[in-house]
């Protein structure tokens, strides 16, 4: 099936290269294509997402980083590049980031409305004078100035969770310029529902046998409330100076039933059962309840200025402060009415904050040359506290399991030099030096008033180098190599729970930076006359001290010296005398790891065919990445990581009835989890969206649209062995089949 779709993916954009081939090459094409306000007249639109949803293969790039965004939190993870990054996919305003990383620009595309747009650029590879130093698309907005205007954009919606709970969403916002001064403010809120329900099957002893089912029901609420705003200042001297904020308090609320029934009670540990009668199956059951509450708030102001220098050259510096504060609440309750008690209560504290300014001069040296250099300082700061209590029975108090509390401070600075160099109209060369040097203090206070201090200090050298050469007014090569750093998740650092294995992850507060040197060679061909483009990515990187889960068990003999995991595992079995609270494992450091792999993307309007307002696109990603098990040495793929994901998109839009309607589903493959008696295998549901939406009145949108259309979220097997992996004596089996509901989501939006 896999192999079928994959042919589809390669051959059908093949195909349609084959049939344009006559097309004149001077029609489209050089490393810009533009897209004036005038273009996207025909399509009536009513914000900036709007219109760039009409250019072909911009939609993937939007559609990707929203998935991106969901998978991150879905599996809780929160490393990336560090400071503001520059490489990959790239949406800048005129030819700035947005000064932000809360309020980043994905929710300010749907915040500008379109009569304020002048045009969009869609800029491959490299490019001087650019905020950015991208080997992927870089898609440019400049917006309208030095016009008084006003104008207000609201949108209200509801989701509709088919079979379940209902959700609503409002936004409102004003955006307005007088002479030299542009401003938004902005209002969203939103209450939505993260739905699971899922069946566990578990089998003991390597029997086959279903013994145990357990049936869980998670309806997820929460409600997000924002407010944000945006000013910029023109001065007449030429320089711009730019600032935004937002204030974004969070409530988060689940309640989670879970019912497990015994088939057989002759496998796995015993249950002791109070007033629970068999029912009429024979079958006895046993009640739980899992409770979550939280209420995360975040704020952040950024800004930026920019200025010319006259000979010395161009000002541009930016600035992101942020901070937030959030209280987690997880109770776990057993039994049913009467009684039901409380058997597992965790307290999460968290505070953290990033503080960021980066400055630079860039300045002509020669034709066609031209230098940045500058200087990023970011100050981070990350506190937080855990807290686990147990008992075994209502009458029992509540016992203090597990108290973590980590303070951390990192101070990072980094001083760099870009250099662009087109060599000539068709051939350029960027390339960048930065030197990083870093500071991490993390201390970890204990009950009994002591204090655990770890400090480390890293000095980093991140070369990179991008070549763009234009074969023609159509095809163009890109090769890019750097050496990148990852930002460290000082979530690793603490001890928390883990909702995609249900266990406690215990903290580690010596975790180094990520680094790898990645090597990308890009070919992409932009068809004639607006008609899409097909891009081949071809990838390998090479990773120091890859961040997975690490051995952290103390070994020792049956006399208590401390002996090495090999000498452990090669002891006679009487002399093994660990139990299995004594093997631990951390978020670590592996000392290497690799990855290959590509990225195909391709978009095609259908003119060809008679419909040139339809455009359809297929893009397949693949990477495989393997690093050597800390736990049994052999080698394994990335954890919680997919290594492959097909989407086919399409879209139509009947300008003649004011009608746009579409759909997508992509498929992923399989992924792996790993730890140090656990082995997860799991396929991810696919995931399939249809859409359709209407202008009913005056500029005035109806958008109605279709999400997890298929009600599966994906199934898995885990695999959990007796005390470790290298024993290889398999405890228990539990098979996950984890759906949810078809959701149905109906927006209307205008402006005034």
């Amino acid at each position: 099936m896999r192999r079928k779709l994959l042919s589809s993916v390669l051959i059908v954009p093949c195909i349609i290269l084959t049939q344009i081939t006559y097309a004149d090459e001077n029609d489209a094409g050089s490393s810009v294509v533009t897209y004036d306000k005038e273009y996207f007249v025909k399509f009536e639109p009513v914000t900036l997402l709007d219109m760039l949803s009409r250019i072909p293969g911009v939609q993937e790039i939007l559609d990707k980083s929203r998935r991106e965004k969901e998978q991150q939190q879905s599996l809780g993870t929160g490393a990336g590049p560090r400071g503001f990054g520059s490489g990959g996919d790239q949406i800048l305003i005129n030819g700035k980031r947005l000064a932000g990383k809360d309020n980043n620009i994905d929710d300010t595309l749907a915040r500008v409305t379109a009569d304020n747009v002048e045009k969009i650029d869609l800029i491959r590879g490299a490019a001087a004078g650019l905020d950015v130093q991208s080997q992927g698309l870089v898609i440019n907005i400049t917006l309208k100035k030095g016009t008084s205007s006003s104008s207000t954009f609201w949108k209200v919606g509801g989701r509709a969770n088919l079979g379940d709970d209902l959700g609503h969403s409002v936004t409102l916002s004003h955006s307005g310029s007088s002479g030299n001064l542009d401003y938004t403010a902005t209002f969203e809120s939103n209450r939505n529902f993260i739905i699971k329900n899922r069946i566990e099957d578990f089998i003991y002893d390597g029997s086959g046998v279903i013994s145990r089912v357990q049936d869980s029901h998670t309806p997820n609420r929460k409600d997000n409330h924002k407010f944000a705003g945006n000013i910029t200042y023109n001065f007449e001297d030429g320089a711009v100076l730019r600032l935004n904020g937002l204030y974004n308090p969070e409530t988060q609320n689940e309640v989670a039933p879970r019912t497990m029934t015994f088939l057989d009670e002759s496998y796995g540990p015993a249950i002791t059962f109070t007033d629970t009668a068999p029912d009429s199956d024979g079958n006895r059951k046993l009640s739980e309840r899992w409770t979550t509450n939280g209420a995360p708030t975040k704020w952040e102001i950024g800004g930026d200025y920019s200025r010319k220098l006259g000979n010395i050259g161009s000002l541009k510096s930016l600035f992101v402060f942020n901070k937030e504060n959030s209280t987690i609440n997880n109770g776990y309750y057993k039994g049913d009415g009467a009684s039901e008690f409380l058997y597992k209560n965790q307290d999460a504290v968290l505070s953290k904050s990033e503080n960021i300014i980066r400055g630079s001069i860039t300045r002509g040296i020669a034709t066609g040359q031209s230098l940045e250099i500058g200087g990023e300082a970011a100050i981070n700061k990350f506190n937080r506290t855990f807290q686990n209590s147990t008992r075994s029975t209502a009458a029992d108090p509540l016992v203090l399991k597990n108290d973590d509390n980590v303070k951390i401070k990192e101070n990072r600075f980094e001083i760099f030099a870009n250099h662009s160099y087109t060599i000539s109209p068709q051939i350029s060369l960027t390339s960048s030096l930065t030197g990083e040097f870093s500071k991490i203090v993390a201390d970890n206070f204990f009950a009994n008033g002591s204090i655990d201090r770890r400090q480390a200090n890293f000095k980093f050298l991140k070369p990179r180098m991008n070549f763009r050469y234009d074969l023609n007014s159509q095809d163009q090569l890109r090769l890019t190599v750097e050496r990148t750093v990852s930002q460290l998740d000082f979530n690793n650092f603490s001890t928390s729970f883990n909702p995609l294995t249900e266990k406690i992850d215990f903290g580690n507060t010596g975790i180094k930076p990520m680094r790898s040197w990645d090597f990308t060679a890009a070919i992409e061909h932009r068809f004639a006359q607006d008609s899409g483009s097909i891009s081949l990515d071809v990838f390998y990187k090479k990773y120091t001290d890859y961040i997975d889960k690490v051995d952290f068990t103390d070994y020792v003999d049956s006399l208590g010296n401390p002996i090495t995991a090999d000498e452990y595992f090669s002891l006679p079995a009487a002399e093994q005398t660990l139990t299995s609270d004594d093997f631990i494992s951390k978020s670590g450091n592996v000392p290497s790891a690799k990855a290959i792999g590509f990225k195909f993307k391709s978009s095609y309007r259908l003119g060809i065919i008679g419909l040139p307002e339809a455009v359809l696109s297929a893009n397949y990603d693949y990477e495989k990445g393997t690093l050597d098990d800390p736990f049994t040495g052999r080698e394994i793929r990335f954890s919680y990581k997919p290594s492959s994901q097909i989407n086919f998109a399409y879209r139509h839009d009947v300008t003649a009835l004011q009608l746009s309607y579409g759909a997508s589903v992509t498929f992923r493959r399989g992924f792996y989890g790993n730890d140090i008696r656990l082995n997860w295998y799991g396929t991810p549901g696919t995931l399939l969206e249809a859409f359709v939406e209407k202008n009913v009145y005056n500029g005035i949108k109806l958008r109605v649209s279709g999400k997890d259309l298929t009600g599966s979220l994906g199934d898995s097997n885990q695999f959990f062995y007796d005390k470790h992996l290298r024993f290889n004596v398999l405890d228990h089996e539990v098979q996950r089949h984890t759906k949810g509901p078809r959701v149905i989501e109906a927006t209307l939006q205008g402006t005034f």
